[in-house]
């Protein structure tokens, strides 16, 4: 099941419910803090919760959220933990420069809105899109295709792919840097931190460790 968190201006929350009732119909589980905040609760330590358990970040672009501080926290958190962000449009307005990078769902069409464009993007990105081959341990072929086999040639050509898949994944989303926690639920959740050290080491040239916010390790492109 995908997760998302919907990032969107008070003055927007019409179009936030709508969504949310939207969403939750095709079977998306839906963070959004409207309710889901309690008196008293720490609302920035439960938004960042709900930012870090979602495969994506819906940032709902209007003037109002242009103008939000919070709509701009959520999203540069997600940026900075590699959720992937969906932009939906549903206000012309200028959008933040770093924003541009992402390609936006137009929604401004309040009579012919893209549900489906959209629910096909979040199911696409909760689910892996890559592997590596040589880690799939499922048949029993020898240790050919075993990772923990010692063969140097086997780990180099395996961290060369990784390299690679990450490059590509960084490049789709228009990240700088990722959590190794991302990496390994959209490209392999068989990836361990030993290996993406590996990746770093073998590649220096063009990645570095990167300290994200809570104190998540991740990659960096240099």
């Amino acid at each position: 099941m995908a997760h998302v968190f919907i990032s969107y201006s008070s003055k927007d929350s019409d179009f936030g419910e709508l969504c949310q009732l939207k969403l939750k119909d095709h079977g998306i589980e839906v963070w959004i803090d409207q309710g889901r905040l309690q008196a008293g609760d720490d609302w920035r330590l439960s938004i960042d919760e709900g930012i870090q358990s979602s495969d994506s970040l819906i940032v709902v672009i209007s003037p109002n959220s242009a103008e939000s501080s919070y709509v701009t926290y959520e999203w540069a958190l997600a940026l900075g933990l590699g959720v992937k962000i969906i932009p939906l449009l549903i206000s012309p307005t200028t959008m933040h420069p770093r924003l541009e990078a992402f390609h936006y769902i137009d929604f401004t069409n309040a009579r012919s809105r893209p549900w489906d464009t959209l629910i096909e993007k979040i199911n696409k990105s909760a689910i892996p899109q890559h592997t590596i081959p040589g880690l799939d341990n499922s048949q029993d072929d020898g240790g050919q295709n075993d990772y923990t086999t010692p063969n140097t040639d086997r780990v180099l050509q395996d961290i060369h792919i990784a390299k690679n898949l990450i490059l590509e994944y960084l490049d789709d989303n228009g990240f700088r840097m990722v959590s190794f926690e991302r990496i390994r639920e959209n490209i392999d959740h068989r990836y361990d931190n030993d290996f993406l050290m590996e990746v770093i080491t073998n590649n220096i040239e063009v990645f570095k460790r990167a300290k994200l916010r809570g104190g998540k390790s991740g990659l960096k492109i240099r």
